[in-house]
């Protein structure tokens, strides 16, 4: 026969693409631990990032809102410093008319005195009492 069946060669050959299909298997799992690895690595990632950008985000928010309520301080602030300073002119505005009314009034009572004065100068000297010690002169 010119076809002559070698089986030790055939079992070595079987053998040889068994070993070799199990080492590529091998191959294949180890692959995928290190697939699945990176893809436990790159969630972790992910999930540290989306907690930066998070914190990131509540301290912007917290700088803003810190920064709104400054700004609500300083314009108050301002608008009692404003208030006072209106309040001040006001006041002072007030002094000098009351003043000048008081400075009026003592003008007046003078002129009045004076024209008094001239009044009583003018009249003759009378003593006359009135009231109930009055009547009992007369009787």
């Amino acid at each position: 026969m010119w076809f002559r069946l070698d089986t030790k060669a055939l079992e070595e050959t079987v053998k040889r693409s068994v070993k070799e299909a199990v080492n590529d298997k091998e191959g294949q799992f180890k692959k995928l631990d290190i697939l699945k690895k990176e893809i436990t690595e790159l969630k972790e990632e992910k999930a540290d990032i989306q907690f930066e950008k998070n914190m990131e985000e509540k301290e912007l928010s917290h700088l803003v809102k810190m920064k709104e309520e400054k700004q609500n301080i300083e314009s108050t602030k301002k608008e009692l410093e404003l208030s006072k300073k209106f309040q001040d002119k006001e006041m002072d505005l007030q002094k000098e008319y009351f003043e000048k009314q008081l400075a009026q009034i003592n003008d007046a009572r003078k002129e009045m005195r004076e024209l008094y004065g001239q009044i009583m100068e003018r009249l003759p000297n009378v003593n006359w009492t009135i009231g109930p010690k009055a009547k009992e002169e007369k009787e």
